[in-house]
């Protein structure tokens, strides 16, 4: 095959793969960030662990209780039995206390005496089923049952503002100005946003879609070919430009998402339904670069930055050095038997940790799958009274795949180049 047609068919290969990269790797981007996003608006402590929803919630309970409060025939009497039972208490207590104050000393002997005379407090035994009736129907009126809602629900706000602290909505204000929500109140500017977000990860979904399956046949073609369209230098540097374009991809997008969600969450308070939905229990979604950065910079203690320092050396110095010392093959040259052929085919590759990262991440994926999913199972039998769907969900996201990719195209490169060695020595 002449040298000009491999060397076109490698430099397409590689244009292919980098247009693909940038663009899967944009979409993979706006991606996380919108996953990020919904995450911090369906936060546990903006639901089910808020006490603005819970002042909200039981304020709906109070304001029904007060609107399902009409009397009729049956419930008024026996209401009306009850307040007459406080009333002869009190009038007994306060006739007990006038005659007991008044006992010591001559005109409040007077007084006493007077009013027993004049049967002040008989009179008013005699008008408690009136007052009764009276108070009974006071309550039952639509001005007054307002009067008693707006008298609750703030001393609901009183205690709760007692009782509780703040809510800290900084972060879900941040993500909504940022994506221009109008404003309005939290609840209702939070539900808009959760359905402008979802909606922009569907359209950002269908859109990359054809990508992925593009990048797959791809890497696939790639693979296959290196059998085939490789023999000088030029087309293994060729190659090496495309296998540095998914080593990058795999570094710079996210590999792995562990979220661990309630789905639903309903039981009854004082007769009432009481639901929540969509509860982030926990979410994290880190690329390989994140995990170094976080262990470099934010890591508390030795350990972590140890550990940080050894993801750096091994998954990303060491694989690109890997790329960079085999652009250094040249044809009719005993490579495998040179100082660098020996360095780069048999003892990098023990030292360049892409295939053990990429087991690593999946044996994590099943692990994490397996421990979430016994967690949240725990929930869902907390009570016979408590209806509780969770998900534990645990996704392998193309950034996996990209490195995986990578992995596989080095050692069937090195492969190749063992190959080609062979021949040229031969």
């Amino acid at each position: 095959m002449p040298t000009w047609f491999r060397t076109s068919f490698w430099t397409l290969i590689f244009l292919l793969t980098g247009a693909l990269a940038l663009r899967i790797h944009q979409s993979e981007a706006r991606k996380a960030t919108l996953r990020q996003d919904l995450s911090t608006l369906q936060e546990v402590r903006y639901g089910l662990f808020n006490v603005d929803q819970w002042k909200s919630v039981v304020s709906d309970i109070v304001s029904s209780k007060i609107d399902d409060f009409n009397l009729e025939e049956g419930n008024r009497a026996e209401m009306e039995a009850q307040v007459q039972t406080l009333l002869r208490t009190l009038v007994k207590e306060l006739e007990q206390n006038y005659h007991e104050d008044r006992s010591d000393n001559i005109i409040g002997l007077f007084e006493s005496a007077a009013s027993s005379v004049l049967g002040i407090f008989e009179q008013m035994k005699r008008n408690i089923p009136e007052m009764a009736s009276h108070i009974v129907g006071f309550l039952d009126e639509k001005e007054n049952k307002d009067k008693i809602r707006a008298y609750l629900l703030s001393t609901v706000d009183r205690y709760a503002a007692e009782t509780f602290g703040t809510t800290d909505y900084g972060p879900v204000d941040e993500v909504m100005d940022r994506r221009g929500i109008p404003a309005a109140a939290h609840s209702a500017r939070m539900a808009t946003a959760v359905l402008a977000i979802h909606a922009r990860i569907s359209q950002i979904e269908k859109a990359q879609f054809p990508l992925n399956i593009a990048g797959l046949v791809l890497l696939l073609f790639t693979g296959v070919n290196l059998f085939f369209f490789t023999k000088t230098a030029l087309d293994v540097r060729l190659i090496v430009a495309s296998l540095s374009a998914w080593l990058v991809l795999g570094i710079r997008m996210p590999m792995l998402l562990i979220q661990a969600r309630i789905d639903h969450l309903e039981f009854q308070l004082l007769g009432e339904p009481i639901a929540f939905s969509d509860q982030v229990l926990f979410y994290q979604s880190k690329s390989i670069w994140d995990v170094v950065q976080l262990l470099l910079f934010h890591g508390k203690g030795n350990g972590a930055i140890a550990a940080g320092f050894g993801v750096l050396l091994f998954s990303i110095v060491v694989p690109f050095g890997k790329l960079l010392a085999t652009t250094l093959w040249q044809e009719n040259q005993n490579w495998s038997g040179s100082f660098w052929g020996k360095l780069i085919l048999f003892r990098s590759a023990k030292w360049a940790m892409a295939d053990v990262m990429v087991v690593a991440i999946f044996l994590s994926y099943l692990g994490f799958q397996g421990v979430l999913q016994d967690q949240v199972q725990r929930l869902e039998s907390i009570g016979s009274g408590l209806d509780i769907l969770t998900t534990a969900d645990s996704k392998l996201l193309p950034g996996f795949i990209a490195f995986l990719g990578f992995a596989v195209l080095g050692l069937l490169l090195s492969e190749r180049l063992k190959i080609l060695d062979g021949y040229y020595r031969n």
